[in-house]
């Protein structure tokens, strides 16, 4: 099963073509959390936590869901969510789960192209 790492490593190949850039650098360590990515453009934050069974996703607002991902009742707590530089701070946002990599980028482009 895919998990935070296999996300991590397809964020990373994603962030020229989607133009963001990692927001709270420095304020994470090897056994992270949560990683908070902004687009440049838009301005549109996403979170990545660090699940080590699965692929969750925190997005500032609802998308539709694409096919292998699911909307999650709740978010995961973290503290890094409410460091500055995060619009998750004030704001709950809609969190989802990945089966995979590839429905993680799917999600995303759906999501940073709206």
């Amino acid at each position: 099963m895919p998990n935070a790492d296999d996300a991590l490593a397809r964020i990373e190949t994603l962030k020229p073509s989607l133009d963001f850039e990692w927001v709270n650098v420095g304020r994470v360590s090897d056994d992270w959390k949560t990683r908070i990515f902004e687009q440049r453009r838009s301005g549109l934050q996403f979170a990545l936590y660090n699940r080590k069974t699965s692929i969750c996703i925190l997005l500032e607002h609802d998308v539709d869901e694409v096919a292998g991902t699911s909307r999650l009742s709740e978010r995961p707590k973290s503290d890094s969510l409410k460091k500055n530089g995060s619009k998750f701070a004030t704001a709950s946002g809609s969190c989802y789960q990945a089966d995979d990599v590839g429905s993680m980028e799917r999600l995303l482009r759906g999501y940073l192209a709206a």
